[in-house]
């Protein structure tokens, strides 16, 4: 199958789930982390240029805060819809994976160009308070953080 056309089921569950949380909690607010790349290498030696969850974790702990839970979401989001990982949604791309949904397409593509970038995803994303939310459903041992393994879990649930 051709990848850039084809999204998995895990991957279209995953971007729906994201796309609820983000899309249920615009009017909440989001302190965020600034924009900009962040692939670099984990405490484990992984680089977190395909791992959204070391691309989210800013100070490289090991766990997501509440701003880089809402980050998270914004990369799955994003990820799940850059069908050909040239770092911007088309329309085109939003609507494969979104069908009916211009209107958030173009709530999200601030600068009317016709994409939206990471950048714009983020500030978006920052708008609403889906990491708040994802935060109090996946922090199972109440540490005010989610790990791997509690998002994991989560995920599976869901």
């Amino acid at each position: 199958m051709n990848d850039k056309l084809v999204c998995s089921n895990y991957c279209r569950m995953r971007f729906r789930f994201s796309l609820a949380i983000v899309s249920m909690l615009t009017l909440l607010p989001v302190v965020g982390f600034a924009a900009g790349d962040k692939s670099q290498q984990s405490k484990n030696g992984a680089t977190t240029a395909n791992d959204n969850f070391a691309r989210a974790d800013e100070n490289h702990d090991g766990k997501l805060s509440r701003a880089e839970a809402g980050d998270y979401l914004v990369y799955e989001v994003f990820t799940a819809c850059d069908l050909n990982r040239d770092g911007k949604i088309s329309l085109q791309e939003w609507l494969r994976v979104k069908p009916g949904e211009a209107a958030a397409f173009k709530d999200r593509d601030a600068n009317n160009d016709g994409f939206v970038t990471l950048e714009e995803a983020i500030i978006y994303g920052r708008r609403g308070g889906a990491g708040l939310t994802l935060l109090k459903q996946a922090d199972t041992n109440h540490d005010g953080k989610i790990d791997r393994a509690e998002l994991q879990a989560y995920l599976n649930k869901h």
